[in-house]
């Protein structure tokens, strides 16, 4: 994070910043699980930073009249305040809950996204420019309502997650630390690999990513390898959810987010499956495999070369940096590297198209060739894949033994609910804006496809899809043929359309989940259409 300089002490429209909440000691952010809420989490000494600081924590200040790309602000100006990563503005909304409104990320702006900067002590007034670690207070002025200001409760120590809001009664100062300059260069957000940071980890001689994969012939169970980056594609271009991994620092009793040391530990955390990379932790076929606890890795740094072109190692005390090359041991003393002599293949469509899948092994020998770097993780996938994991959440009502039991359990609004977190589904899968949930098809997105499939949704959907079936006679189970079309069937019903519009959007154009769907499903699949034709209900 950048120290405003001499020349560039006040705040100024287009800079960009963070937002420290004086009386929690801690960084506005906006939240990967939930990009709606802006959230602080407040720590003992204030110096913390939260993890994916630069993702989720840096803002650009913008004016809300003509001012020229770096001219300074003033207390009373009217500014509005976008994420960097997410492009959404904050926002004091209209719903009002106890005296207190609630702020969230809105993706266009207007009179709600509008906010006065003023002081929180009288030293300064109106008309003052305002200095980068003032304490500032932030004014919402809508037609027709009080003024309102962003505020929080006091820090508590059996709280250390608190939601802004906004309410008629001033908060304790939130001071605008600058992060960057208005005129920066877009390196400047090349960032430091810090604790907490989502990365993909890529071995360029096997021009493969580090993957937790669940591969054909070991059904559910993962193994940790390497997934070749298809010939066509630049691994800039490569995206799979799981070729991501969290950075965890050894010192688990911190949050994360500074930046990471050559001398530092780390654990490494599949974001799909959870699991961490366990040197102990093996495959049935004697594979490296995740596990619920991890082990400590440290960076060993390649060699690169400085500004006088001259080949230099980094001192343990350096920061590492996105882009470095290096090698990743354990405290044994070990090496991961690439089996390059035991390869997987796996058929991708008819047209025998293979993906290649490197083992990785553990070696005491350390070799040239076995380096490894680090690629940028888009805000948005992190975010998607929560998103999606929350949404996933809920259809887990579906496999609950009561239901399973009998499904007229589900209570309408909990019925309601699923079918909208279906529909939601559908609609990340697809690049289409605007869509009928039920009977469009959007164009696929498949790294949003692959994300849904590793997290079984299919699997979810068609155990409770396949309740009123069952092989032999004419398909249904006792008395379902005449359930089917009655009206308490209806959730059902909805549910059960609106699931096969999920799996048939999952699968659009998509041959790795088709593939392995059809494996599963196709003889399943084939057979409920076969028996549905056999009564009289409008399922589709």
């Amino acid at each position: 994070m950048a120290k405003p300089t001499q020349d560039h002490v006040f705040v100024s429209h287009g800079d960009f910043i963070s937002l420290f909440v004086e009386n929690l000691l801690g960084y506005a952010s906006v939240e990967l699980l939930s990009t709606t809420e802006l959230t602080v989490f407040s720590s003992q000494s204030g110096n913390e930073l939260p993890p994916n600081f630069e993702q989720s924590c840096v803002f650009q200040v913008k004016a809300v009249a003509e001012l020229e790309l770096g001219q300074s602000l003033k207390y009373g100006d009217n500014v509005r305040i976008q994420h960097r990563s997410t492009q959404d503005f904050v926002s004091r909304t209209k719903e009002n809950k106890g005296g207190r409104y609630r702020v969230a990320m809105k993706s266009t702006a207007d009179e709600t996204t509008t906010f006065r900067l003023m002081p929180r002590f009288r030293l300064h007034s109106p008309g003052d420019p305002i200095r980068f670690n003032d304490q500032v207070v932030f004014e919402s002025i809508q037609p027709g309502q009080e003024p309102t200001f962003l505020y929080s409760d006091g820090a508590s120590e059996a709280v250390s997650q608190h939601v802004l809001s906004a309410s008629p009664q001033k908060t304790t100062g939130i001071r605008i630390k600058l992060f960057a300059p208005y005129n920066v260069s877009s390196r400047a957000f090349l960032s430091l690999l810090k604790g907490g940071d989502y990365v993909r980890i890529f071995h360029p001689e096997a021009n493969g990513f580090l993957v937790a994969q669940q591969l054909d012939e070991t059904q559910h169970e993962r193994t940790i390898c390497l997934k070749e980056v298809p010939p066509h594609l630049d691994p800039t271009d490569f995206h799979d959810a799981t070729s991501i991994w969290q950075v965890e620092l050894q010192e688990t009793d911190k949050r994360g987010g500074r930046p990471l040391l050559w001398s530092d530990a780390v654990r490494l955390k599949n974001l799909i499956s959870g699991a961490y990379i366990n040197i102990n932790a093996r495959t049935k076929a004697g594979n490296l495999a995740p596990a619920d606890t991890g082990s400590f890795f440290s960076f060993v740094e390649s060699t690169r070369i400085n500004e006088d072109r001259e080949a230099i190692i980094g001192e343990k005390e350096d920061v590492v940096a996105y882009h470095t090359f290096f090698y990743l041991t354990t405290s044994s003393g070990q090496w991961l590297q690439a089996n390059r002599a035991l390869v997987h293949l796996e058929q991708d469509d008819e047209e025998s198209a293979q993906i290649s899948f490197n083992m990785v092994k553990l070696s005491h020998d350390k070799r040239d060739e076995d380096a490894w770097t680090l690629k940028n993780v888009l805000a948005s996938e992190v975010s998607e894949f929560y998103f999606a994991l929350s949404e996933t959440k809920k259809l887990e009502r579906l496999t609950d033994p009561q239901v399973l039991a009998d499904p007229s359990t589900l209570s309408p609004r909990e019925a309601s609910e699923i079918v909208g977190s279906i529909s939601a589904l559908i609609k990340i899968c697809t690049d289409d804006e605007e869509q009928d949930a039920l009977k469009s098809d959007g164009a696929s997105r498949s790294l949003q496809q692959n994300i849904l499939y590793d997290l079984n949704v299919d699997d979810l959907l068609m155990e409770f899809i396949g309740l009123c079936f069952r092989e032999g006679g004419d398909g249904f189970k006792s008395d379902w043929q005449r359930r089917i079309d009655d009206s308490s069937s209806s959730s059902f019903n909805r549910i059960a359309r609106y699931g096969y519009r999920l799996i048939r959007q999952m699968v659009k154009d998509n041959l790795h989940v088709g593939h392995h769907f059809a494996l599963k499903y196709l003889t399943t699949v084939t057979n409920h259409c076969r028996w549905i034709n056999k009564v009289q209900a409008q399922w589709f």
